[in-house]
Parts: structure tokens; C-alpha cells; sequence
């Protein structure tokens, strides 16, 4: 309904008041946290001396991922081109982030974006030479990997050892829910406990972290397909239209998603409202 009635609204607009309100809301949160008004739950790593911090936030990794997604969208609303200060600006941001939170992903992703606007042009130009069809089918294969491996996944094999701990443990919960839950056509509800929030006593830790993973198995078959066909339909636009970086913003928020489950939460990702609205501001006419 929401992409639907972005059509041919400016996308400017729409990220402007995403960025206002998002930034708006995530600094009264930090006051609120800092001065005492609400919780600022924090967390440690296992075997690690590291206390990591939420600001207002329900977690760490949520903090970490809404700035992510914070600074890609004023990357895309900039054309991914910054002036000397918003380096600067841009790259404090992304330690001070890592620093509160010590969310390494995150990280590196805030890191890759500001990277790619220095090779913005090399991108581009690469992404105009990929057809449709082998772009979007490579992105599909990567989910459906991401989803297999998690299907599949046993912590014995060193293979699976390694990708796991590279994604954080998403393969183990998601194997979980592989394994005592089935596939349905319509979704289901699963009942999860995350670390978010205040927890008084123990409890067992379960969370699907992977956005396909969690549309899959609780939204259903159906919905899953719909996602694929709006990234696809989406990608489609945005490369027909010579929009090329808000193809890297598709890019970027799927690899993202591939650890996280923001990818269709509007208070983060905003990039799939740009398939009915006006994006004449990203136009290319040529890509050196």
C-alpha cells in the first residue's frame, strides 16, 4: 500500500521526510536513554570485556542497523557524491556507531558506503554494463544461498563453522527454524525471544535474524515471492531509468538484509517506495 502511494511522488521528498523523522525520533531516544528517562540497555560479547550500548534503541545491532540505513539514504538523497566535510562527517559517524555498539557488520557496511561514493562513476558504469536478467538472477541466487545454507547447516562441518561465525550465528537460528517449523503458504506465527529490551530472569535466546529467512517462514511462500518480484520489478526501474544509485541502495540494503531483518521495516529501509515514485533527480545522462 505504501509503494503504491509513493506513485510519482519525488522521491526527494519521501527521503527527506524519512531522514527528518528517523532522525528526529533516534535523538530524543538517545536524550531520553542518556539522561535516565528510559533504559539504555547494554550487552557484552561472550568471553569479551566489550560492553556494547543501545541509545534508545531495543538493541545495539538495531542502532547499528538504523544508522546504516540513516546514512545511505542521505548518500542516495547526495547522489553517493560528498564534499570534504560530509567525509569527515560521515566517517566519525561510522566509528562513533561502532564504537557504542561494536556491531562489526554494520560497520563495514557504513565503511562500503562511504567507499563506493569515491568509485560512485566505476560502479555505476559497471552496473549499466550488467543486463537486467543477470544482475537480478545473481541476486536471487544469493538469497536462495542464504537460505539454503541456513536449511542445511550442520555446526560439525568447519565449512559451515566459518560462514557461521562470519554471520554472527544467523545459520544456527536459522536452521532452528528450519527445523521446528515448516514452510507454509500464508505465514505463521512464530514465537521468538531476542535480547532486545529488559529480560529479568534467564531465558532461551531464539531469533530469526535474516530478513528472507523471516519472511519465509512467518509471512509465507506467497509473500516471499512478492518481495523477490517488487526487488526485481524494482531494480527493473531504477535501471531503466538510469537511476543507477539507487541501484547500489538496493544492493547495499539486500546484502545488508542477508544478516539483518530491516529490509521491508519502513523506519529503516525506505528504497522499495522508489518503484511507483518520480526519480527524474537521479537520472543519469551519462556516466563518465
Amino acid at each position: 500500500m505504501y509503494i503504491v502511494g509513493a506513485k510519482d511522488v519525488d522521491f526527494r521528498k519521501i527521503i527527506k521526510v524519512f531522514l527528518g523523522a528517523v532522525i528526529s525520533v533516534s535523538v530524543i531516544a538517545a536524550i531520553a536513554s542518556l539522561s535516565g528517562v528510559i533504559i539504555n540497555v547494554t550487552i557484552g560479547r561472550l568471553l569479551e570485556s566489550t560492553v556494547r550500548y543501545s541509545v534508545g534503541a531495543v538493541y545495539p545491532t538495531d542502532l547499528a542497523a538504523r544508522c546504516f540505513y540513516i546514512l545511505l539514504a542521505y548518500t542516495a538523497l547526495k547522489k553517493f557524491k560528498f564534499m570534504l566535510p560530509e567525509y569527515i562527517a560521515a566517517i566519525s559517524f561510522s566509528i562513533m556507531i561502532y564504537a557504542l555498539t561494536d556491531t562489526r557488520l554494520d560497520f563495514l557496511l557504513m565503511i562500503m558506503v562511504i567507499l563506493i561514493t569515491i568509485f560512485k562513476n566505476f560502479i555505476c558504469h559497471i552496473i549499466e554494463k550488467i543486463k537486467i536478467n543477470i544482475a537480478t538472477g545473481t541476486i536471487f541466487i544469493v538469497i536462495l544461498l542464504n537460505i539454503v545454507l541456513a536449511y542445511l547447516f550442520k555446526p560439525s562441518v568447519h565449512l559451515f563453522q566459518i560462514v557461521n561465525k562470519v554471520l554472527s550465528g544467523r545459520l544456527t537460528y536459522g536452521h532452528e527454524a528450519f527445523k521446528n517449523y515448516n514452510v507454509t503458504f500464508l505465514g505463521q506465527f512464530i514465537y521468538q525471544n531476542g535480547n532486545g529490551g529488559v529480560h529479568n530472569q534467564p531465558f532461551d535466546y531464539f531469533y530469526i535474524d535474516v530478513s528472507f529467512i523471516r519472511v519465509l517462514m512467518m509471512e509465507g511462500i506467497l509473500a516471499f515471492f512478492v518481495l523477490l518480484a517488487v526487488i526485481y520489478l524494482s531494480y527493473r526501474k531504477f535501471y531503466n531509468e538510469k537511476s543507477f544509485v539507487l541501484i547500489v541502495w538496493l544492493l547495499l540494503a539486500i546484502l545488508s538484509s542477508l544478516i539483518d531483518q530491516h529490509l521491508y521495516e519502513l523506519s529503516f529501509n525506505i528504497i522499495f517506495l522508489g518503484l511507483f515514485a518520480d526519480l527524474s533527480y537521479w537520472r543519469e545522462k551519462s556516466i563518465e
